[in-house]
């Protein structure tokens, strides 16, 4: 799961079972301000570089990669 919001992004890294969720790894990545503005994205590369960092961090904890990513 990935959450871009105003002040960070958040990843979790999941496995689905048995209807449940399972959570392998999490993480967050605060934003500079200049990479958002009230909601709106204003340096998209900022964001996306910022996005896989916390990707990574995720999969580490995880020991994982994610298949596909909502």
């Amino acid at each position: 799961v990935l959450d871009v919001g105003t002040e960070s992004v958040k990843v979790l890294v999941a496995q689905a079972k048995d209807h449940e969720l399972e959570i392998l790894g999490k993480a967050s990545e605060a934003h500079p301000l200049r990479e958002m503005e009230g909601g709106v994205v204003t340096d998209l590369a900022g964001v996306i570089e910022r996005s896989l960092r916390a990707l990574k961090t995720a999969e580490r904890m995880a020991g994982v990669s994610p298949s596909s990513i909502i």
